[in-house]
């Protein structure tokens, strides 16, 4: 508690009573000034009036108006500070909340980040066998051009398909000497009948129909054996011809699927490159997450 000073002073006690009269208006005159109110002349005038008795009732007023206005301010500013207290408390809970969330967004990002790193091993361990793959398949196709197998197979093709052409040439001259001879037959035929007309011996036709069923006969299996011969042979060109176009049908599948390939390959180049990407943005964010944790 503080001391209140006591001034010693001699006064009788109508010049006290003045003073104090006067201080009394003076504090009255301010604290009207403060509230902006306005003093009248009739104000002043009642001020001066004022019995001593009034003056102290006045002025004890005065005091405890001053005296409640400061313990109002004092529990005012105590009210202001607990409201900020509180308000800080609050904001100190929410940034610890957001630390929180940073803190578990980092880890969850930790695992994003290493399962992003398994999964680009394993796209760029099944690129290398693609690789391996595109590339075996391109030297089993070079070796199959390229094979003993191959020349083999035309080499042992030319020669039916020569034969099959000289069966073809020799079954046309076959026909065209047996018609020949069929005509030479039939004219001998006729020169003899004539021959005979015109020495007068007669001649039955069935002397010359032995000879001339037997070069029928002889024809017709000529012409059977040749027959058989081309059959075999066109089997044979035709067993070729497949063997062909299934080989030719196995290397254009072949030449057709080493785009897909190739396309597979740049798929998985550029995965693994959008991954490498997204690793590199989730190191960012981590490094930005590290450095908001710190500060």
């Amino acid at each position: 508690m503080k001391s209140i000073p006591f001034i010693y002073c001699y006064m009788d006690y109508s010049e006290l009573s003045i003073e104090y009269h006067s201080l009394f208006t003076r504090c009255f005159v301010e604290n009207c000034e403060i509230d902006t109110d306005e003093i009248t002349e009739e104000e002043r005038q009642a001020l001066g009036e004022l019995e001593p008795a009034e003056v102290f009732e006045n002025f004890s007023d005065l005091i405890t108006d001053l005296l409640k206005f400061k313990k109002q301010y004092i529990n005012t500013e105590q009210a202001d500070l607990v409201k900020r207290a509180n308000c800080f408390e609050t904001m100190i809970q929410k940034l610890e909340s957001e630390v929180r969330t940073h803190i578990a967004g980092q880890h969850q990002l930790k695992i994003l980040v290493e399962n992003y790193q398994t999964k680009a091993l394993e796209l760029e361990k099944e690129n290398n066998e693609l690789m391996k793959k595109l590339t075996d398949s391109e030297n089993a196709l070079i070796e199959t051009m390229n094979s003993k197998n191959y020349q083999n197979l035309k080499i042992i093709t030319k020669p039916s398909k020569d034969k099959f052409k000289n069966l073809e040439e020799n079954k046309l001259k076959s026909l065209f000497r047996s018609s020949s001879l069929t005509k030479m037959i039939e004219k001998d035929d006729v020169n003899i009948q004539e021959k005979s007309k015109n020495e007068g011996i007669v001649v039955r036709n069935k002397e010359f129909k032995s000879s001339h069923k037997r070069v029928k006969s002889d024809f017709e299996a000529i012409a059977s054996q040749i027959h058989k011969k081309s059959n075999q042979i066109i089997k044979t060109a035709k067993l070729e011809n497949n063997i062909t176009k299934a080989y030719k049908l196995n290397s254009y599948k072949v030449y057709k699927n080493i785009p897909k390939i190739l396309e597979l390959a740049e798929k998985q180049k550029a995965d693994k490159k959008n991954i490498q990407q997204k690793l590199k943005n989730l190191r960012s964010c981590s490094d930005l997450l590290t450095q908001l944790k710190g500060k």
